[in-house]
C-alpha cells in the first residue's frame, strides 16, 4: 500500500462557479467567494493540524521542512511554551526531550551543548537521535563544542553497533582529534570490518603501516552503492602530511581503479579517487597517474573520466593520450560567463531590465558571497538571480509521495522578487491501494480575488512542472503581472527558473552565453530517461 506523507488521503470534492480559463482549461479560475473562504478553512484547517502533530512530535521539526518550521514559526509563543515543558518533563524518554530541546534551537533560542550532552549521553535512543541532528546544528564548516566531542568518543567504546556506526561516521567526516586513541583501540580488534571505522583510523592518524592494511581491503564494486574501501585510502592520502605517503597511496588507488570490471556506471569513490590522484604533487607524477589509468584501466567510464581530469590540466596531452587510446576527448568548452564578472553580469542585467537597479547592490554583495564558497550550486549571473530573488533551482524528481506541488508553488513565491503572492496553497489526493493505482491529484491556492485550481498529472516521484507553471502564469496574467517563469537549460534533472520578463531574459541571455529551455518537461524527460538506462542496465 501507499504511503501518505504526512497528510491522509484526501480529495476535494467542491462545486465551483468556473469561468473559462486559459491553456485549454487546465486550470480552473473562480471566483465565488464562497468558495475562496472555503479554500482559506482548508488550509487553516490543515495548518492547525499540523502544528498539532509538530507538537505531538518535535522530531519532525527539522531545518530542511520548510513547511514545519513555517508552522511553528507563525505560532512561535505558543510553540515555545509546549517544547519548553516537553523538555522539562523528567517523565519522558530522553529522546522525546532532545528533540524538543533541538526545536527550540532551530527557532533561534540556543541550546546549552551540556545540555545536549546531557539528555544524549545518558540514553542510547537519545544517542542516535543526536547523531542525526549534529550535521543540521552544526555545519560541517563548524567545530563541535568540547561537551559533544565527548560524547562520540564515549559512543565508539559502545556495544551498540548504530550507536557505533553513527559515531564512527562523525570521526570519519568531521574534526575530532580526541577520538583517535578509542578508533585504533577499535581497530585493533581483527572482527571490525566498518568501512567508517577505516575511514576515521584513515583521517586521524595516516601511516604507512595503515595504507598496507587499507591496500589489503580493497575489493572491486560489481554493485550499485557497493563501498570498496577506496575511500579510506584517498582520505588517508588527503590527510597525510608527508609527500612520500600522499603519493603512495594516489598510486595504489589509481591502481586499484584500473582493475575495476567494465561495468555500466561509474561509483562515487571512483570518481572522488581520479580527483584525489590529480591533485598530488608533483603535478608530473599526477598526470602520469591518471594516464596509466587512461591506458590500462578496463573500464571505458574510467578512462573516459580520467583523460577529462588530465585535460584540465594539460590538454595537449589528453589530446595525445585520447588519439592513443582509442577515446573521443569532449571539445574544450570555456563559458560565455566565465570571463566576465559579476559586476559585468549585472550591468548587462539591469542594462536588459533583468534587474532594477535597486536589487543590483544587495543581489551584489550576495552572489560574492556565494561566488566564494565552494558548495555553491550556482554562479556568475544565475547567483545575481537567485540573491535578488529570483532564481529558483531544484530537482523535478521528488523522491517522495504525494509528491507537494503546492510546496513548490510556495518556493517560486520566494523566488519571484515578491511579485507572485498565493495564499491557501493545498495540495490534495486520491489514490488506491496498489502502488500501481493511478494517482489523482488537485492543487489549488488564492491569488488575488481568485481562486486557481488544477490537476497535475501523475508522473511517479517526479513534479508535473508544466502544469503548475501554467497555473502559476495564469494567476500572473489575471494580476497584471507581465513577469513570468522562463527555464534555463541544465541538460539533467534539474529545473533552473528565472523570474523575469521573457524578452528581457532573452536579450541578456544572448549577451551573457546562458542557453534557455523551451521545454519545461525537459528536466524530467532527461532525467527518467537517464533513470530508466540504469535500471536496465542492473537487469542485464
Amino acid at each position: 500500500m501507499r504511503r501518505a506523507w504526512r497528510y491522509g488521503i484526501a480529495l476535494l470534492l467542491v462545486v465551483a462557479c468556473r469561468r473559462p480559463a486559459s491553456n485549454e482549461g487546465r486550470v480552473e479560475v473562480i471566483s465565488d467567494p464562497g468558495e475562496i473562504a472555503a479554500a482559506r478553512a482548508l488550509y487553516a484547517e490543515r495548518r492547525a493540524a499540523l502544528l498539532s502533530e509538530l507538537l505531538q512530535e518535535p522530531g519532525r521539526i527539522r531545518d530542511f521542512d520548510r513547511e514545519a518550521l513555517d508552522v511553528v514559526r507563525e505560532n512561535r509563543p505558543q510553540v515555545l511554551v509546549a517544547l519548553r515543558k516537553a523538555t522539562e518533563n523528567e517523565g519522558a524518554p530522553a529522546a522525546t526531550r532532545l528533540q524538543a530541546l533541538l526545536a527550540i534551537q532551530l527557532l533561534g533560542e540556543q541550546a546549552a551543548p551540556r545540555e545536549l550532552a546531557a539528555l544524549a549521553c545518558a540514553d542510547t535512543d537519545a544517542a542516535l537521535e543526536l547523531t542525526s541532528r549534529l550535521w543540521d546544528l552544526y555545519p560541517d564548516s563548524t567545530p563541535l563544542p568540547r561537551e559533544l566531542r565527548s560524547c562520540v568518543v564515549d559512543w565508539i567504546g559502545s556495544s551498540d553497533r548504530r550507536l557505533l556506526k553513527a559515531a564512527l561516521r562523525i570521526v570519519a567526516y568531521r574534526d575530532v582529534p580526541e577520538a583517535a586513541d578509542a578508533v585504533f583501540a577499535r581497530l585493533e580488534d581483527t572482527g571490525e570490518k566498518d568501512d567508517e571505522l577505516f575511514l576515521a583510523a584513515a583521517r586521524l592518524r595516516p601511516t604507512d603501516a595503515l595504507l598496507t592494511r587499507l591496500e589489503k581491503r580493497l575489493t572491486p564494486v560489481d554493485t550499485m552503492g557497493g563501498r570498496s574501501g577506496l575511500d579510506a585510502v584517498c582520505a588517508l592520502g588527503k590527510a597525510a602530511q608527508d609527500a612520500a605517503l600522499r603519493l603512495r597511496a594516489a598510486r595504489i588507488a589509481a591502481r586499484h581503479i584500473a582493475r575495476q570490471p567494465d561495468i555500466a556506471w561509474i561509483d562515487g569513490a571512483t570518481m572522488g579517487a581520479l580527483e584525489f590522484i590529480g591533485t598530488v604533487e608533483p603535478s608530473t607524477a599526477a598526470k602520469d597517474l591518471l594516464a596509466e589509468v587512461v591506458t590500462s584501466a578496463k573500464s571505458k567510464l574510467v578512462r573516459q573520466h580520467a583523460i577529462e581530469r588530465i585535460a584540465e590540466s594539460d590538454p595537449a596531452k589528453a589530446i595525445d593520450l585520447a588519439r592513443r587510446a582509442g577515446l573521443e576527448l569532449p571539445p574544450r568548452q570555456e563559458s560565455a560567463t566565465a570571463s566576465k564578472s559579476l559586476e559585468e553580469c549585472a550591468h548587462t542585467l539591469v542594462e536588459e531590465h533583468v534587474l532594477t537597479r535597486a536589487e543590483t547592490p544587495d543581489a551584489l554583495a550576495k552572489a560574492r558571497a556565494v561566488s566564494v564558497d565552494p558548495d555553491a550550486n550556482v554562479s556568475g549571473p544565475e547567483a545575481l538571480l537567485e540573491a535578488a530573488g529570483r532564481l529558483l533551482a531544484f530537482d523535478v524528481e521528488t523522491g517522495m509521495f504525494p509528491n507537494r506541488h503546492d510546496l513548490l508553488i510556495g518556493d517560486l513565491a520566494r523566488a519571484s522578487a515578491g511579485r507572485f503572492r498565493p495564499e491557501a496553497v493545498v495540495e490534495s489526493y486520491e489514490a488506491g491501494p496498489m502502488e500501481s493505482d493511478p494517482v489523482n491529484y488537485q492543487v489549488q491556492f488564492v491569488h488575488g480575488e481568485s481562486l486557481y485550481r488544477f490537476r497535475p498529472k501523475d508522473l511517479g516521484d517526479w513534479y508535473d512542472l508544466d502544469a503548475v507553471i501554467v497555473a502559476v502564469h495564469r494567476a500572473l496574467a489575471d494580476a497584471g503581472v507581465t513577469e513570468r517563469f522562463e527555464m534555463i537549460a541544465t541538460e539533467d534533472q534539474t529545473a533552473m527558473l528565472v523570474f523575469a520578463q521573457p524578452e528581457a531574459l532573452r536579450k541578456a541571455a544572448a549577451r551573457l552565453g546562458l542557453a534557455l529551455e523551451t521545454e519545461r518537461d525537459r528536466p524530467f524527460t532527461v532525467g527518467k530517461a537517464f533513470e530508466d538506462r540504469v535500471r536496465d542496465a542492473l537487469e542485464k
